[in-house]
């Protein structure tokens, strides 16, 4: 009997620790999310997730997840008053993002794109992220782009049997290769090359898990409107 009440008081002192814990936590949040009170809104970089930029400032919620270099705030702001608030801002741009398409702020910084872009599900709700694209051959790899390409095998695969039609077909539907060589010469010249004859751009990525850099990550070929990846490991992959 003794044995059972010292565990049951064990048991009641760890509910009570818990659940000072948890109510010193939410105040916490509650303290952080008081009406007033100016954030920072940051986002990371694609390139080994070393930096945080701060692209915006709110006195209302905010958050960042630095695997996907993404972040979210809502904010009692039009588009021309963030534009005036970011020295960085290039300006309104439609972001091809999850097979849609969003209204959006294009930023740039260091050899980084950044945008922000409204949602479908709230007002005054943002998303805010790294531009970049995922390059699954062997390794994961993230490539700066100017819309978000899943670019995998099995996506390749799933996008031929429901569209008969393939995958990269949408990257050269939405931008010509003028678009595409402005965008990547706002870089620095060690993370692309243009092929200006033939019309190739080719660009560097980033492998997350061996962290290195891998040259000729992806290339766009305007002339053929093909895009081909080059996995860390040397292997060369047709996504078309």
């Amino acid at each position: 009997m003794r044995k059972k009440i010292v565990l049951l008081s064990i048991i009641i002192v760890v509910m009570v620790v818990l659940t000072v814990v948890i109510i010193d936590e939410q105040h916490k949040k509650d303290a952080d999310e008081e009406s007033g009170v100016l954030k920072d809104v940051v986002v990371y970089n694609w390139n080994g997730l070393n930096k945080e930029y701060i692209i915006a400032h709110t006195t209302g919620k905010t958050g960042h997840d630095s695997t996907y270099c993404k972040s979210y705030m809502s904010v009692d702001k039009s588009f021309d008053e963030l534009k005036g608030e970011n020295d960085d801002c290039i300006g309104e741009f439609t972001y091809h993002c999850d097979c849609t398409e969003y209204e959006g702020l294009m930023f740039y910084d260091d050899n980084n794109y950044y945008c922000i872009y409204k949602t479908e599900y709230e007002k005054n709700y943002y998303s805010i992220r790294n531009m970049y694209s995922k390059v699954t051959i062997h390794n994961k790899t993230y490539v700066p782009t100017i819309m978000e390409l899943d670019i995998s095998e099995g996506i390749i695969k799933i996008y031929r049997e429901k569209f008969d039609e393939d995958y990269t077909d949408i990257f050269f539907d939405y931008y010509t290769y003028d678009e595409i060589k402005e965008f990547y010469m706002r870089m620095s010249e060690d993370y692309y090359d243009i092929d200006e004859e033939n019309k190739k751009i080719s660009v560097r990525g980033y492998d997350v898990r061996n962290r290195v850099y891998v040259d000729n990550c992806l290339t766009f070929d305007f002339n053929s409107k093909t895009i081909t990846g080059l996995d860390s490991d040397g292997t060369a992959v047709d996504f078309n």
